[in-house]
């Protein structure tokens, strides 16, 4: 993680892959989604408001957003 931050504080740019919604909720400032192979689009952290990123993926899934 601290590797993570140190890079883009440096004004670099670092994509994660993960399954684990909690640990890009707390490192990424934005995120995209992928389902089945289709990109969904790309939304910032900031946006998810009162949702976690786990109730933001399955409205996605569910094309509820």
């Amino acid at each position: 993680k601290k590797m993570l931050v140190e890079t883009v504080s440096k004004g670099k740019i670092v994509f994660i892959t993960s399954h684990n919604l909690y640990e890009i909720e707390s490192l990424c400032t934005s995120f995209g989604i992928i389902i089945n192979g289709e990109f969904k689009g790309k939304w910032l952290i900031k946006d998810l408001k009162n949702m976690s990123l786990e109730e933001f993926y399955l409205k996605v899934k569910e094309n509820l957003l």
